[in-house]
């Protein structure tokens, strides 16, 4: 068959430009194409063995006898890739061959033989998802020579076959860049801008837009997909302290176009809210509105206010909440829009983390906590969830203990009718793996019937690209989704001895009411018979012997009659304990309420002692530190005063001695003086 020339064209440098399994198919084609002699048996062998994985999956094969030395080595090779998805054997196939032939595609023969295996060209309508096992998660091994770095709380959406990822969080700093995953050929591409009045090549793979013009690094943002355009709103940034009286930042709403990779920021009116991150965006059925739930704002703090946008004049709106019960405040949870309510499903706070679900009536402006029934989900924050049709699924996650290892789903199926969720687990994902990460973001691929993974924290930044491929509906719903059983059938589940003897006593009845030849009057009673009430308010028909005649069917009337007042005694009873419940219930969920609003302020106090604390330990600790700075000169001065005072001593006794020299002194020359005049006096022998 022909290879398609469009696709030809936009090979790049050599590389395969189709999607997969067309990719892996031209790639088996190509190979068998070759000559013997251009590849080694080693790796002749590497591509029957990744073939035949592809192709049929594990190896189940018996193994041939020893002498028979190729098929031997053939099973070997073959037996050694183990269980193997047989997406990444696809891979694996396609990458040894982009390491043996480099340009391949470019080389690739125009025409190839009619019988050459699995020859395609692009298009032919197989899908990706064709090669993934359903209910099966797969991490897709990522060997592009530039990728997205590791990280978490990354704003993600998906439109068609393409996963856009936009910033997040990574080693202590956010992130700005926008990456795109090709599901269809399992490649990252990265978008360049285009110019406003020129136009520019295709994109490059494996480089990062930073966005100079687009919003600053953040994470904890959400991105909702418009039409061609993603609406990113929000996200965690890093802010200055607030001066005194200075209000937080507002919620900063941007716009990129897909078609250009331009951003465009939108200045929106009316009521805006406070900026946050970790909160929800859902866009209702109409189209033309988002609504925001709970988040943090700059100073860490969890919301629990709801947001209407205006998409068409960007008007911003606060929702009145009329009901008394509300959702604690809460980011990091799981947001969807069902039957054109808003549902939410766990987050966490500074003290805690949740495990209830909370609908929102938007309309009325309601919250109503909704019952559910299965296994009750560890409480997580930081998962994420993707609805399929009346299925939500949830993944990832943790809390302040661990991480979550399960994946579950809420079956929604009977919320409108009876208000009731039932939760059902999916699989469980090993500690380690990125699946039970926080931060993580999860998708639902609906062409292409996928579930997509990425992201994550669980110890370690990640960024792999893990899929889940859905079952069809009936599996979904008898093998995947295994919820409680609903009231009416708990009551179908009782033992059946009750049934039985209601059918018992009816078929006693009906042979009261009938005669030995079968006639009966108008009004259902033997002839010439007439009922008569008891003491006890049954009835009792003439002409048959009462309870102490001891008549069996007497007796058995008055044993149906006491039984029936016994079970009209226990249905009012357990309809009593039914209300007396509910009105406790409720009770249970206003002091509840109350108990966690409670608890949280009180965290939020605890939290903000312990900052005033931590900033009094710090002011003390300068104190301390120039007092001791004080102290040290202080015991200088006081060293250089005893040195001056012993040096003035020392200067004071050589006074001393000088001023004693100097009386000597004088005392000699008086001395001399006196001598001298006394000798004048005498005038000598001839004087």
């Amino acid at each position: 068959m022909r290879m398609a020339d469009s696709s030809r064209s936009l090979s790049t440098n050599g590389t395969c430009p189709i999607p997969y399994p067309d990719r892996f198919h031209a790639a088996t084609a190509y190979v068998a194409s070759l000559p013997d002699h251009l590849l080694t048996d080693e790796t002749r062998l590497l591509f029957y063995a990744l073939h035949s994985q592809a192709a049929h999956g594990p190896c189940e094969e018996s193994k041939p006898w020893g002498w028979n030395v190729v098929e031997s080595a053939k099973w070997n090779a073959w037996s050694q890739l183990g269980n193997m998805s047989q997406m990444e054997a696809m891979r694996l196939y396609v990458r040894t061959l982009d390491e043996e032939q480099p340009e391949w595609w470019d080389r690739m023969p125009e025409v190839v033989p009619a019988d050459t295996p699995a020859a395609a060209s692009p298009g032919n309508g197989v899908s990706i998802s064709s090669v993934f096992q359903e209910g099966t998660w797969v991490v897709i091994q990522q060997d592009d020579a530039k990728k997205p770095v590791p990280r978490y709380e990354q704003g993600a959406a998906l439109l068609g076959g393409s996963l856009y990822v936009v910033g997040g969080h990574y080693g202590g700093r956010y992130l700005q860049d926008v990456w795109v995953y090709n599901l269809n050929r399992l490649q990252w591409t990265s978008p360049v801008p285009a110019e406003p009045k020129a136009a520019e090549p295709p994109g490059q793979e494996g480089s990062a837009v930073l966005a100079p013009t687009g919003p600053p690094a953040a994470a904890g943002w959400s991105v909702t997909p418009l039409q061609d355009k993603l609406l990113v709103m929000g996200g965690h940034i890093k802010v200055g302290k607030l001066k005194k009286g200075e209000s937080l930042p507002q919620m900063p709403v941007w716009v990129v176009d897909l078609a250009t990779m331009q951003w465009s920021s939108l200045t929106t009116n009316g009521d805006v809210p406070c900026s946050r991150g970790g909160h929800s965006a859902c866009l209702l059925p109409s189209g033309d509105k988002v609504v925001v739930f709970g988040g943090e704002d700059s100073r860490r703090r969890p919301l629990a206010d709801v947001h209407i946008l205006d998409l068409q004049n960007l008007s911003w709106s606060t929702l009145e909440v009329n009901s008394k019960l509300q959702p604690a405040a809460r980011s990091g949870h799981a947001a969807a829009l069902y039957q054109g309510a808003l549902l939410v499903f766990g987050g966490g706070s500074l003290a805690s983390c949740f495990n209830d679900i909370w609908q929102l009536d938007i309309d009325r402006g309601t919250w109503t906590k909704v019952t559910v029934q299965g296994p009750s989900p560890t409480p997580r924050a930081g998962h994420s969830g993707a609805l399929v049709g009346d299925q939500w699924y949830i993944l990832g996650g943790g809390n302040n203990v661990k991480g979550c290892t399960d994946m579950l789903v809420a079956d929604l199926s009977e919320l409108s009718s009876s208000g009731t969720v039932f939760w059902g687990k999916v699989c469980s994902v090993p500690p380690g793996s990125p699946l039970s990460s926080e931060g993580i973001s999860l998708l639902h691929a609906q062409d292409l019937n996928l579930l997509v993974a990425f992201g994550g924290y669980n110890g370690k930044y990640h960024n792999a690209v893990s899929v889940y491929k859905l079952p069809t509906f009936a599996q979904q719903t008898q093998q995947q989704v295994q919820p409680a059983a609903p009231p009416q059938q708990l009551e179908q589940q009782q033992p059946k001895s009750r049934a039985q003897l209601q059918q018992q006593q009816s078929q006693q009845q009906q042979q009261l009411q009938q005669s030995p030849s079968g006639q009966r009057s108008q009004d259902g009673q033997h002839p010439g018979r007439q009922q008569r009430p008891e003491a006890n308010g049954n009835y009792q028909q003439d002409g048959a012997a009462s309870l102490d005649g001891g008549s069996p069917v007497s007796s058995a009337a008055a044993a149906k009659g006491r039984e029936q007042n016994l079970l009209r005694e226990l249905a009012l009873a357990r309809e009593q304990l039914k209300r007396d419940l509910v009105a406790a219930k409720q009770q249970l969920e206003l002091v509840s309420g109350a108990a966690d609003a409670a608890k949280e302020e009180a965290a939020v106090q605890v939290n903000m002692l312990q900052q005033q604390l931590a900033a009094t330990q710090a002011r003390l600790g300068e104190v301390e530190k120039a007092a001791e700075d004080a102290r040290h000169a202080l015991s200088a001065e006081q060293a250089k005063a005893l040195r001056l005072e012993a040096q003035l001593a020392e200067l004071t006794d050589r006074l001393s001695s000088v001023r004693d020299l100097e009386r000597e002194l004088a005392k000699y020359r008086k001395m001399e003086a006196e001598g001298a005049a006394a000798k004048k006096g005498s005038g000598g022998l001839w004087g």
